[in-house]
């Protein structure tokens, strides 16, 4: 899901959850309405790096990402569902991307999204280890039944 701040539509309803930066947050009903921080390209590229990575050691072309563009990446079960946006001191908003409508006959519009099932598996993915794995061997006087006396 992407939404570009520059180009939304304000809602009316009002919202409990009040953000106190310049950031903005999706709330929706495939993730139980929980608010979920959105991050520019820009920053989560930026997160890869170490903490204490100093401003010349990341690379220019990284400062070149775009900065203005929000992303929300989640896997979300097939069917429709509803979802807005939030940001500064509690501020609704709309994506125009996306259909807007009446949320079950009430004053608060939300975004529809309607979501398809998968007809493609996913691919499977295999990791090589780099050298031998050793096999756990069990050994009685090490665990809990060291104390435990067989019937014989």
């Amino acid at each position: 899901m992407v939404v570009s701040p520059k180009t939304v539509k304000t809602s009316e309803t009002g919202a409990g959850f009040k953000p106190t930066s310049k950031e903005i947050f999706c709330v929706a009903s495939f993730n139980d309405w929980t608010p979920c921080r959105m991050k520019t390209l820009r920053t989560l590229t930026l997160e890869r790096f170490q903490m204490d990575t100093e401003e010349p050691d990341v690379p220019k072309t990284i400062k070149a990402l775009n900065n203005q563009v929000a992303l929300y990446g989640s896997m979300v079960a097939p069917g429709v569902h509803y979802f807005y946006f939030v940001r500064d001191q509690g501020t609704i908003f709309l994506s125009p991307n996306y259909e807007v409508i009446r949320f079950k006959s009430t004053n608060i519009f939300l975004n529809r999204i309607e979501v398809t099932r998968r007809l493609d598996d996913m691919e499977t993915v295999h990791i090589a280890n780099d050298g031998e794995v050793e096999e756990a061997i069990f050994m009685k006087d090490r665990s809990v039944f060291r104390d435990y006396r067989e019937d014989s």
